[in-house]
C-alpha cells in the first residue's frame, strides 16, 4: 500500500472510530455524531487555504457578531445577528442539549486556529516572523498566567470560576502570536482595516435603526445602544480614519475620514460610554506627540490651536445643556464632576475592595480562582452576577489583586512591548498606511487599558480580538521596518518571504 493509500485509510478509520465516540459520549445524538465529519471536512478545508484567510474570518466574526453576555441594545431588541452570536459565544450545551459540550464554537476556532498556526510553522510551509521581543514577552505572559493559575489552586481557588477570570486573558498572547505570523504585508493590514471600518459602520448603524425604528416611537432612552464592547471598535476606526487621513493627504483619504468621523462619531455619541471619549482624546493626543516635528506637524498645531476658542464657547454654552447637540459635553462634563449615584458609589467600594486585596498579596497576588476581600459591602447583586467578586468592574485593578506585582508585570508585558514596537515602527515606516497602522495600534493599546479599568474590559472578545490584532500589526511592522534588529539568517530570507507577499 503506497504512503498516500495509508494516510487515507488511516484518516477513515480514525473518523470512523471518533464518530462512534461521540454517538456513545452523546448517548445516540445526530448532531453530534456528525461532528467528526464535519470537523475533519473543515481541517482539510483549512489546511488548503493561506493561513491570512482563517485568521480574516475568524477576526471578522469576533468583531461583527453580537456577544449575547454583552446584552447588545441594553437587552431591550435582538439584532438579525443575535442568533449567530448566540450560536457563536455560547457553550454548545445550551444549543445541543448535549452537558458534556461546554465550550463555545468561538473557542474552537480560535483552538484551530493555533493548532493550524503551529502545524505550519513547525512543518516549515510558512516562516514564523515577527519582532522577537513581542514573541517572547507573548510566551511569557502566558507561562505567567498558568503558574498563576496553578497558584490560586494550590490555595484552594475555584478552578470552575478561575476559568471565567483566565480565559480571554489567556488567548490574548497566543493569538497575537498567531495573528502575527498570519498577517504580512501591507495588503493584509489594509484587509484588516477595512474590516474594522465596515464593522463600525454596519454597529453604528444597528444602534441607529435600535434608537429611532425601536425605542423612539415607544419613548424609551436607552442607556446604550450596541454593546460596551463596541468602544474599542469605534475608537479603532475613528484613529485609522484620522491618521490615515494625516499620512496620506488624498482627497481618497479625506473623503473617508469626513464618513468615518461623521458616521462612527455618531455612533460613539449614541453609545453614550465615557471611555470611549476619554480614549480616543487620548489616543489623538498620543499620536500627536509621537508624528515627528514637520510642516504639517505645525500646521495640525495651529488648527487646534485656532479652534480652541470655538470648543472653549461650545463647552461653556453645553455644559449645562440637556439639548443633543451637547452630549459630547455633557459626557465629557460627566468625567469631572462627581455624581453621587448607587452606581458611582459601588465602583468606590469595588475600588477599595480591589486595592485592599492587592496589599495583602502584592507580589504574588491571590491567584486566579479566588474572591476579592469585600471588606466593605455594596448592594448586593449576587442575584444577577454571582461571580461579581471573581470577576470585578475594575478588571484592570481585579488583575492587579489576583496576579500581584510580578504577575501583572508579566501579563500587561505584550501590550507594552507592542507599544514600544509601534512607536519605534512608525518613525521607520516609509508608507502612510503603515505608519497610520502603527499610531493606530498604539490607540488600540490605550482603550483596550481603559476599557479594562472602567468597564469589565478583559472579558471582552471584541476588545481580545481588535488588541491582538494590534500587537500582531506592531510585532510585523517591527519586523519589517527593522525597528527591532533581525539575526542574519532572517535577514537572508525576507527578500524571499517579501516576494511571497502574504502567508501561504
Amino acid at each position: 500500500m503506497r504512503g498516500g493509500e495509508l494516510r487515507f485509510a488511516l484518516l477513515v478509520a480514525g473518523v470512523g472510530l471518533a464518530t462512534c465516540a461521540a454517538l456513545f459520549v452523546g448517548a445516540g445524538h445526530v448532531g453530534l455524531a456528525v461532528l467528526p465529519v464535519a470537523l475533519t471536512a473543515a481541517g482539510w478545508a483549512l489546511w488548503r487555504l493561506p493561513l491570512r484567510y482563517p485568521a480574516l474570518l475568524l477576526f471578522a466574526l469576533a468583531i461583527l457578531v453580537e456577544n449575547p453576555g454583552d446584552q447588545p441594545a441594553a437587552g431591550l431588541w435582538q439584532s438579525p445577528l443575535y442568533p449567530l452570536g448566540r450560536l457563536v459565544y455560547e457553550n454548545l450545551n445550551k444549543a445541543t442539549g448535549i452537558a458534556s459540550l461546554r465550550f463555545a464554537v468561538i473557542d474552537l476556532g480560535i483552538l484551530a486556529l493555533l493548532a493550524l498556526t503551529g502545524a505550519r510553522v513547525a512543518s516549515g510551509a510558512i516562516r514564523y516572523r515577527g519582532a522577537g521581543c513581542l514573541t517572547v514577552s507573548a510566551l511569557l505572559a502566558f507561562a505567567a498566567l498558568v503558574c498563576l493559575e496553578a497558584w490560586g489552586l494550590l490555595r484552594g481557588g475555584s478552578f470552575k470560576n478561575s476559568l471565567w477570570q483566565i480565559r480571554q486573558l489567556g488567548y490574548l498572547p497566543l493569538l497575537t502570536l498567531a495573528f502575527q505570523t498570519a498577517f504580512r504585508g501591507r495588503r493584509d493590514r489594509a484587509l484588516l482595516g477595512g474590516l474594522l471600518l465596515l464593522a463600525a459602520v454596519f454597529k453604528t448603524g444597528l444602534g441607529l435603526y435600535f434608537l429611532h425604528a425601536i425605542c423612539g416611537p415607544q419613548g424609551i432612552v436607552p442607556p446604550y445602544v450596541t454593546t460596551h464592547g463596541d468602544t474599542v471598535l469605534f475608537v479603532a476606526a475613528v484613529m485609522i480614519a484620522l491618521t490615515f487621513l494625516y499620512e496620506r493627504r488624498s482627497p481618497q483619504a479625506l473623503l473617508l475620514a469626513l464618513g468615518i468621523v461623521l458616521v462612527v462619531g455618531e455612533g460613539i455619541i449614541i453609545n453614550d460610554r465615557r471611555l470611549a471619549h476619554a480614549a480616543l482624546i487620548a489616543g489623538l493626543v498620543t499620536g500627536y506627540l509621537l508624528i515627528p516635528r514637520s510642516p504639517r506637524k505645525r500646521a495640525l498645531g495651529r488648527v487646534v490651536l485656532c479652534s480652541l476658542p470655538f470648543l472653549i464657547a461650545y463647552g461653556v454654552v453645553g455644559w449645562r445643556s440637556a439639548k443633543p447637540i451637547f452630549s459630547p459635553v455633557q459626557t465629557v462634563r460627566s468625567m469631572f464632576v462627581e455624581q453621587e449615584d448607587r452606581s458611582t458609589d459601588a465602583r468606590d467600594i469595588e475600588n477599595y475592595n480591589l486595592m485592599r486585596t492587592m496589599r495583602g498579596n502584592l507580589l504574588l497576588g491571590t491567584g486566579f480562582g479566588h474572591e476579592y476581600a469585600e471588606l466593605n459591602r455594596a448592594d448586593d447583586i449576587s442575584q444577577i452576577f454571582e461571580q461579581y467578586r471573581y470577576i470585578p468592574h475594575n478588571s484592570l485593578l481585579g488583575l492587579w489583586a489576583f496576579s500581584g506585582l510580578v504577575g501583572f508585570t508579566l501579563l500587561w508585558m505584550p501590550l507594552l512591548v507592542a507599544v514600544f514596537l509601534a512607536a519605534r515602527s512608525y518613525r521607520r515606516a516609509a508608507r502612510p498606511l503603515d505608519r497610520a497602522a502603527a499610531l493606530t495600534a498604539i490607540s488600540v493599546v490605550i482603550v483596550y487599558a481603559l476599557q479594562a479599568y472602567g468597564d469589565m474590559g478583559l472579558q471582552s472578545w471584541e476588545g481580545l480580538f481588535i488588541t491582538a490584532a494590534a500587537l500582531g500589526v506592531a510585532g510585523r511592522l517591527a519586523d519589517e521596518t527593522g525597528a527591532w534588529p533581525r539575526t542574519q539568517a532572517r535577514a537572508a530570507s525576507t527578500g524571499a518571504e517579501n516576494q511571497e507577499g502574504c502567508p501561504a
